[in-house]
């Protein structure tokens, strides 16, 4: 299950940190998301990472 869809949107830290940080693409999200429903930008997840959300194993399983 991918995190990313219409709303939600993952970026490395890289994309905002040291001298190779890419303004233009985060301040693209921002602008898609201002543009539409609005959304969700989580940094610091790189592509390929699971993320879990706080008391789940799991993004995709309902345990505690």
């Amino acid at each position: 299950m991918s995190l990313e869809d219409q709303h939600t949107d993952r970026k490395s830290l890289r994309t905002v940190t040291g001298k190779a940080a890419d303004w233009d693409a985060l301040a693209k999200d921002c602008v898609c998301f201002a543009n539409s429903a609005g959304g969700r930008l989580l940094i610091g997840i790189e592509d390929g990472e699971a993320y879990r959300l706080p008391g789940r194993c799991c993004v995709t399983c309902g345990c505690a």
